[in-house]
């Protein structure tokens, strides 16, 4: 088994950028959890209605 962070975790790891007002997922790590929510790189999803997007939206100046 890889010793992965999300391994190590027990959950999966995403990485997005903040593309217009979308995460758009670049990177993914998952686990073998039988439940999850699969999003795939190269998916976009509305910043505000995505937790990965929250957080890159809550470091972004608030005229932003």
């Amino acid at each position: 088994q890889r010793d992965t962070i999300a391994v190590k975790l027990g959950d999966k790891i995403s990485i997005a950028v903040l593309e217009d007002a979308h995460s758009l997922f670049v990177a993914r790590a998952e686990t073998e959890r039988v439940a999850t929510l699969s999003v795939r790189i190269g998916s976009r999803l509305p910043a505000h209605r995505s937790s990965t997007g929250r957080v890159l939206l809550s470091g972004m100046p608030e005229a932003d």
